[in-house]
């Protein structure tokens, strides 16, 4: 009887140093965290941002367009799904310009304002009109931005149109979109020491018991 209970010691104390062992390796394991945008600029009724903004290799920057001030003219006889381009360019730190085609369409939700006609217009689709960049890797879904290729200066800019637009986006903000990692296992480190230590204080008492027996054993051979 006693045998049987310090093999039982024995095997719970090597369990629990096993879970012990399991838990304290798995307590920096990363979670990643939702991405968030950090402003970098932001402009209002302006063609281009007044100045440039620098930026290392791997970082991701995102432009958002706002419709500017009669731009929803161009879609009050327009059929429904008609989409109009507006092209947004982004300079470099090697002077090379990229251009994103942005599509507005008018939304057929809520209904153009009664008093003043006003049509709200949404972003329909991104294309590119000069898809090979040097200075930024294109992501998918598509938008305006890219993971940047080479650390400096980047300027953006909205071109106007010949016809349309003749008057500059509402709001240009420019964002730099940062990934997180957070760590909520950290606690898993502590509760893997106990149970470590804990495995190894039982399995060595089941083991001297063991041993203990053993020792009679012999003695009383003799």
């Amino acid at each position: 009887m006693v045998s049987s209970l310090n093999k039982r010691f024995l095997a719970f104390g090597i369990i629990l140093l096993f879970l012990g062992v399991v838990l304290a390796s798995n307590f920096n394991l990363p979670v990643e965290k939702p991405p968030r945008n950090v402003t970098v600029d932001s402009v209002s009724q302006a063609w281009a941002f007044s100045k440039k903004s620098s930026f290392e290799a791997g970082d991701i920057v995102v432009v958002r367009l706002v419709a500017g001030e009669g731009w929803w003219t161009l879609f009050a006889r327009a059929p429904p799904g008609y989409a109009h381009p507006v092209n947004m360019t982004v300079v470099g730190p090697t002077e090379h310009e990229t251009t994103f085609m942005v599509f507005f369409a008018a939304m057929s939700q809520p209904e153009p304002d009664p008093e003043t006609g006003e049509i709200p217009l949404y972003v329909y689709n991104i294309t590119y009109a000069k898809p090979l960049s040097e200075d930024l890797e294109f992501r998918e879904p598509r938008e305006i931005g890219g993971i940047v290729k080479r650390a400096g200066e980047y300027f953006v800019r909205c071109d106007r149109g010949t016809y349309w637009p003749r008057s500059p986006p509402s709001e240009l903000v420019l964002y730099k979109e940062v990934h997180e990692k957070e760590y909520p296992y950290a606690f898993l480190l502590p509760v893997g020491t106990v149970f470590g230590v804990s495995g190894v204080a039982v399995s060595m008492w089941g083991a001297k018991g063991e041993r203990h027996k053993m020792r009679t054993k012999r003695k009383a051979k003799r």
